[in-house]
């Protein structure tokens, strides 16, 4: 984040637009209304995860596809003449489709899978750092997920017969080769690196940041501390929730406090409301409290891990 992203106002910034794309950072503006900004992933380095989850999905399948046929081989021939060992033969007889739309079906579920129960990261994703999320900066949820990964077919083609590449690799392994010019030339034009899929999804894909609170804070108001301990005991924050505090407190240091009520007041008003707290109380302070109970709850919470 450069010094003059950070003295801009926040407020008028979301004034200026919803979203505001400066090379390969994002600046999106939260329904909290608070802005965040994003790194972008750009095509090929997006490509190198998506490598990396071909090969964990279609590996990792053929290595159960072949555990199984030869679990089934082995009962087979103990139950040769029964009616399980005729079933395991009809089974074996029609092994080569099953096995066919086991591939389809991890392939077009693996990714919507991973990414909705990882918070938009697959293996791949988490190797390479990066992670799915919808355009207003939240994770994303199980219809995304599936949406931008029923279009991915598209995104590899055209596709290549390989008699154009090699008449003799032709005779020997014939089939197509898919090029992802569809998706590169896609990403490019998009403004934001998305693909079709991420387009009709509404998603996009950025760097994955290091842990949202890396330390706490310094706060020199001693209400902020006084405020925490009058928030719920099961107040539990999201991690857009997380995101939004520990940027909003980054970020209040260097602007004014008429601007810094004017960031806070969306989402402290609400919570306001929502813990029945009195509704003239100190927007950026509200915020700051909001931080400091999150921050005490995950030292306690890795305190407990160790």
């Amino acid at each position: 984040m450069n010094a003059e992203l950070r003295q801009k106002p926040i407020a008028n910034a979301m004034r200026d637009a919803d979203e505001t794309v400066t090379d390969t950072m994002l600046l999106v503006e939260t329904p909290e209304k608070i802005s965040f900004q994003y790194q972008l992933v750009g095509p090929f380095r997006r490509f190198v995860a998506y490598g990396l989850d071909l090969i964990f999905s279609m590996v990792g399948y053929t290595i159960i596809v072949a555990m199984v046929a030869f679990a089934l081989a082995y009962l087979e021939s103990f139950t040769r003449g029964t009616f399980i060992g005729s079933v395991i033969g009809a089974i074996g007889e029609i092994g080569g489709a099953i096995m066919l739309i086991g591939y389809f079906l991890v392939y077009w579920f693996y990714g919507a899978l991973m990414e909705t129960w990882y918070n938009g990261q697959t293996f791949g994703k988490m190797i390479t750092k990066h992670r799915v999320l919808s355009q207003n900066g939240h994770a994303i949820d199980g219809v995304q997920a599936l949406l931008r990964n029923f279009f991915r077919l598209l995104d590899v083609f055209p596709f290549i017969p390989i008699p154009l590449v090699s008449l003799t690799a032709a005779n020997e392994f014939p089939g197509i080769i898919p090029t992802g010019l569809f998706g590169l030339v896609t990403m490019s034009l998009s403004g934001k690196f998305q693909r079709l899929g991420d387009l009709v999804a509404g998603t996009i894909v950025v760097v994955d940041e290091r842990k949202w609170i890396p330390e706490l804070a310094t706060f020199t108001d001693p209400r902020v501390e006084q405020l925490s301990e009058e928030l719920p005991s099961d107040f539990s924050p999201s991690q857009s929730m997380l995101r939004t505090l520990a940027d909003y407190v980054d970020r209040r240091r260097y602007l004014s406090p008429e601007t810094n009520q004017d960031m806070a007041k969306g989402l402290a008003s609400r919570m306001l409301q929502k813990f029945g707290l009195p509704p003239d109380t100190d927007y950026d302070l509200m915020l700051c409290a909001m931080y400091y109970n999150a921050f005490m709850q995950y030292q306690n919470q890795e305190g407990a891990n160790k």
